[in-house]
């Protein structure tokens, strides 16, 4: 018998039985007509107030997908427990399902100081699309951004204080649609179940668990909705899959000539990748943000860390919306001017990344003051020389970099 499940509406009336997660396909050469609003990084596209430009309430706009199905993306069926969810064969035992694989992103997202376990199903005999597919000016690269066969999930586990609090889960239900839900663990351990409307202070701890509209908020910015599982973020020979595994066992429908490698030293590739995976996901050509700061790496990109979109579009560059000091998206040799270490550095309507953190991340940080306090003194357009940062590279930056 199928596991009950539901949608983002969870009345009685609106559970139904069926499957789901199982449709066959690729996903080719489109992003499923999902568009939105984002926040923008130090150049204007938020209110006053520094909530998204998107509605009266400051929430982003989401569009219905070209499909039959209007359902917005990110809100299709979901079993109501994660038990049933195609993570565990037995949740008790901790036995996972056939096909689950682990794997890591070689750069992590901020999430407040949270533990996290991440796990993958590829369907079996499908391919992840990495064919070049056509753009808003011209092709995009397939290698920078993958389109997942109909069937793919995704988890992650959120963990504070030693136990697990939630365990979130990305399956893809049809070519144009994902279902993005959070599980919340019962406080036996037993079984998790869904919260899609979110919870602040979850478990008695400061972790919040998002709602589906939260998820929608950052996955639909990227072209086929996951951010981590990636070629760069997979790029390196940890445990678990990677893309040398993928590529091994013929995963990708094409490979790449070789394997992405970060350029620069300790510090640079620390930083770079860093805003890679926390703000790149916005940040990128594909995302629709009405801003020209590019943070997403791209493999034709890397060959000096000169080359790279991060290092092309903030170092030097003047900001679009200046806060009071910071003028420059990055200001060479000076914490102060910089914008983006100004945002990050605060928790407020005009903190970056805008979602998922309360808390300053301290490492992060120290990375990023590293970076600018690394680079070489420079004149910008204006013709204003930087001045030396008062800010040294602060404590535990051996910790930021081999994060």
């Amino acid at each position: 018998m199928l596991p009950p499940t539901t949608t983002e509406d969870t009345s009685a009336a609106r559970t139904s039985r069926g499957r789901w997660g199982d449709p066959r396909g690729r996903r080719r050469h489109t992003r499923g007509g999902t568009s939105m609003l984002l926040l923008a990084f130090a150049l204007g596209a938020c209110s006053e107030d520094g909530s998204p430009a998107g509605n009266a309430s400051g929430d982003a706009s989401v569009d219905a997908p070209d499909s039959a199905d209007s359902t917005p993306n990110g809100t299709g069926e979901y079993p109501l427990q994660l038990s049933e969810a195609g993570l565990y064969a037995d949740i008790l035992t901790g036995q996972f399902a056939q096909g689950i694989r682990s794997y890591a992103p070689q750069f992590e997202l901020w999430s407040d100081g949270a533990r996290k376990r991440r796990w993958v199903y590829l369907p079996p005999g499908e391919q992840i699309d990495t064919e070049d597919f056509p753009g808003p000016g011209g092709d995009m690269s397939g290698a920078d951004y993958w389109h997942y066969p109909v069937g793919t999930r995704l988890y992650k586990e959120f963990s504070q204080q030693g136990r697990a609090i939630e365990t979130r889960m990305l399956s893809k239900l049809g070519p144009y649609q994902w279902t993005m839900i959070a599980y919340q663990w019962d406080p036996d351990g037993q079984d998790a179940t869904a919260v899609p409307g979110g919870l602040s202070d979850a478990s008695g701890t400061d972790h919040d668990i998002p709602s589906q509209s939260q998820c929608r908020d950052c996955h639909t910015a990227m072209v086929d909705t996951i951010l981590g599982f990636t070629a760069i973020q997979l790029a390196h020979e940890g445990d678990g899959v990677t893309l040398q595994t993928l590529m091994a066992e013929q995963r990708l429908t094409t490979n790449p000539v070789s394997v992405p490698v970060v350029p620069g030293d300790a510090v640079q590739r620390a930083a770079v990748g860093y805003l890679h995976a926390n703000c790149g996901h916005c940040h990128n050509e594909t995302s629709g943000t009405r801003v020209d700061l590019r943070l997403w790496l791209k493999h034709d990109q890397l060959s000096r860390i000169e080359d790279t979109p991060t290092y092309l579009t903030t170092v030097g560059t003047l900001t679009e919306a200046a806060t009071e000091i910071a003028t420059y998206r990055i200001a060479p040799q000076n914490t102060e001017l910089s914008a983006i270490y100004a945002r990050m550095n605060v928790r407020d309507p005009s903190q970056m990344p805008p979602l998922g953190t309360e808390q300053i991340d301290e490492l992060g940080l120290a990375t990023i003051r590293a970076w600018i306090d690394s680079l070489p003194p420079a004149t910008p357009d204006g013709g204003t020389t930087f001045t030396d940062s008062a800010a040294d590279s602060g404590p535990q930056l051996d910790a930021a970099i081999d994060r």
